[in-house]
């Protein structure tokens, strides 16, 4: 396991805790940003959501409240389909 100066301990937890707050707060700009980032269609998405499309679109357009449990999902689909390429 490699060694972190306190410093960098530091800085990676600030990063983390400021990812997570932005996945706390997404908005539906953020995840249409990230879903094309990722090269995924809102079909993907919601088929690996287990919603239809519709509930991405109206997510991506502020229709749709973002839980937090469900921004946390978003975040792990879109980890794992990063890790694959």
């Amino acid at each position: 396991m490699p060694q972190f100066s306190v410093q960098q301990n530091c800085q990676l937890l600030l990063s983390r805790i400021k990812h997570i707050a932005m996945l706390l707060i997404m908005k539906g700009k953020d995840l249409r940003a990230k879903r094309e980032a990722a090269d995924l269609r809102q079909q993907d998405l919601a088929d690996a959501l287990g919603v239809h499309w519709t509930t991405i679109s109206r997510m991506e357009r502020d229709r749709v409240k973002i839980s937090k449990a469900t921004a946390l999902a978003i975040d792990l689909i879109l980890r794992q389909k990063k890790s694959a390429k």
